[in-house]
């Protein structure tokens, strides 16, 4: 049993390699970046009946950032 449980936890490690590999070759194209909603966009969507007013348009006034971040060493 020990076994087959670093088996299958290297089995995890190199899906999410490959996962972030594809989504740093995406990141490198300008259509995909472009069409990707930015972090603001996305809270708002989830959070919008859940806040206050006040909060809410606190976030629509924010700078649009986009977290197209890759871990350095999944790189």
């Amino acid at each position: 049993m020990g076994l087959s449980w670093y088996v299958n936890l290297a089995k995890i490690r190199i899906l999410f390699m490959v996962f972030f590999w594809n989504i740093g070759s995406a990141y490198e194209l300008d259509a995909f970046v472009k069409s990707c909603p930015s972090d603001q966009e996305i809270v708002l969507h989830w959070i919008r009946r859940e806040t206050s007013p006040r909060e809410y348009l606190q976030l629509t006034k924010e700078e649009p950032r986009s977290s197209l971040d890759i871990p350095q060493r999944l790189r």
